[in-house]
């Protein structure tokens, strides 16, 4: 399914889209992230409550193999888990079909490549324990990041109040941080809990603090960069995708701007010039040099 996935958002999904009009998919990525609000909130507080129900211990917490209810309830959130990593799959073919192919960073693919993987192995092989960490802490975070996309979805009249966009990749940020640090103290300790899971963790928590501090700090640069150059980008309100303007000095330049979930690349596109452009629209729109 993760091989499917890669060649659709890769190749064929974008040579087929190539020469058709992007598709308006606004109500469904509505309903599509609202869903998924739900979802991961109730698996959070699923695992959540089994954790203080069965007074798991983070420091050291075994497999229980038993079929007691709390292991069994563990065990079946867990592969719930799993499958919503493969329906998070959707967000990609919603990128591709909005002709929106930039959004398709190798970040966001290799995250959505990688984890479910991972948590199928975890599943699999080892459900519960120490392996919990991730999936609470991923539910949780998920849970706020699909509504940010959901109420974003609404455009311009709800955009204009999440100011609390900028947090979500600190949140991010914050979840791998702590699986690390769980990673290392049972790493360090003589825990009954599966070594080479200890170990896959910390890679896993590893390689995507890496990914996404990296995302962060080119975001970053590049705004200094924009900011040095003495262009400003401002929102408007209009509609996502249309134009929006950056003036330096006299001179007016339009361009088009991509709203999505990294709208930290949008300024991007931008470049001082000595010429008046018109505004593109999403299908057109390109990297002015």
């Amino acid at each position: 399914m993760t091989a499917a996935y890669l060649y659709f958002v890769k190749i064929y999904g974008p040579k087929w889209m190539q020469n058709r009009p992007a598709f308006d998919l606004r109500n469904i990525m509505i309903a599509y992230n609202f869903t998924m609000v739900v979802v991961s909130g109730l698996m959070f507080i699923e695992m959540a409550n089994l954790i203080q129900w069965g007074r798991y211990t983070f420091r050291c917490q075994k497999v229980d193999t038993s079929t007691g209810d709390v292991p069994m309830r563990m065990c079946r959130v867990g592969w719930l888990f799993l499958v919503t990593k493969y329906v998070e799959f959707i967000d990609t073919v919603f990128f591709v079909l909005r002709k929106k192919q930039s959004q398709v960073s190798t970040l966001h693919v290799v995250h959505h490549s990688v984890v479910p993987i991972s948590v199928w192995v975890a599943v699999k092989y080892a459900p519960g324990g120490n392996n919990v960490i991730f999936p609470v802490l991923n539910s949780g975070v998920h849970t706020v990041m699909y509504l940010y996309y959901g109420l974003a979805a609404f455009g311009p009249s709800i955009q204009k109040y999440l100011w609390w966009k900028k947090y979500l990749t600190s949140l991010q940020l914050l979840q791998f941080v702590l699986v690390m640090t769980h990673g290392f103290i049972n790493f360090m300790r003589d825990c009954e809990f599966p070594r080479s899971f200890v170990v896959l963790n910390l890679c896993h928590a590893v390689l995507f603090f890496y990914l996404f501090t990296h995302f962060y700090r080119q975001s970053y640069r590049k705004a200094l960069k924009a900011a040095a150059t003495g262009v400003t980008i401002s929102h408007t309100s209009m509609p996502r995708g249309a134009a929006t303007y950056a003036k330096i000095g006299e001179l007016t330049i339009t361009a088009s701007v991509h709203y999505g979930k990294q709208n930290d690349d949008c300024h991007q596109d931008f470049k001082a010039k000595t010429t008046t452009f018109k505004a593109f629209n999403d299908e057109d729109a390109k990297k002015i040099d």
